[in-house]
């Protein structure tokens, strides 16, 4: 889940910028050279690492919506070391249809449930389109070497361990992994943060980072937060 409030006043012109400082560390500490940006949106991350973080390695960005890829293209023109493609990653190369939010960074492969709804009505759908989707296995070498100290940042609205199932012969070359992780179920058949604490642990990682990322507006319910892991 993008955050919502700041892409709604980034709309009209105001900038809301978190502190970077620990993921400054992070980068810093762990060595950074590629940043893979799976579910990129309109580049907020990725903007981001640039502007607050001061990375200045590779970065590629993949997003499958259309209207969402354009802002993208335009966000990375000025940027060489900036690539993004215009699709989704997943367990399989194909294509799949994938649900539209008003608020378009709420979009997911997989239905949304009620309790994503009441704390952010514009993530409802309002379409879909069928898109692209790609294994991180089938093209990781096109744009990373093995010996790149690779961070992998994974925002897809439920669909995490589709992404991660993909990767799985490339995962031991990515050194950091980001995921959103939801405290509570808002997509259909997503898996929540206990589940996906144990997976990344299987797949050979340890959490280092935490800070949350959405909020239920009327309670004040702590809904997701984004974890950072690194390998062991």
């Amino acid at each position: 889940m993008k955050r919502l409030i700041i892409n709604s006043l980034a709309k009209i012109g105001i900038g809301v910028y978190r502190l970077e400082s620990n993921k400054k560390k992070l980068f810093r500490h762990y060595r950074v050279t590629h940043v893979l940006d799976v579910g990129a949106n309109a580049g907020q991350f990725a903007k981001g690492l640039r502007k607050h973080v001061g990375f200045i390695g590779e970065l590629v960005s993949f997003e499958p919506l259309s209207s969402a890829f354009e802002l993208l293209e335009k966000a990375a023109a000025h940027d060489p070391k900036w690539k993004v493609l215009n699709c989704g990653l997943g367990d399989v190369n194909g294509s799949l249809k994938i649900n539209i939010s008003a608020n378009s960074a709420s979009s997911s492969f997989l239905p949304i449930l009620p309790a994503c709804e009441a704390a952010a009505p514009t993530s409802g759908y309002i379409s879909h389109e069928t898109v692209a989707v790609r294994t991180l296995d089938s093209i990781f070498l096109e744009y990373c070497n093995r010996s790149d100290c690779v961070y992998l940042k994974i925002d897809t609205q439920g669909f995490e361990k589709q992404v991660l199932d993909g990767a799985r012969s490339v995962l031991p070359h990515i050194a950091t992994v980001e995921l959103e992780l939801s405290l509570v179920p808002l997509y259909q058949n997503q898996l929540v943060f206990p589940d996906m604490y144990e997976l990344m642990t299987r797949l050979g990682y340890s959490l280092v980072s935490l800070e949350p990322e959405f909020s239920d507006p009327s309670s004040g319910k702590l809904l997701q937060v984004n974890g950072t892991f690194h390998r062991h």
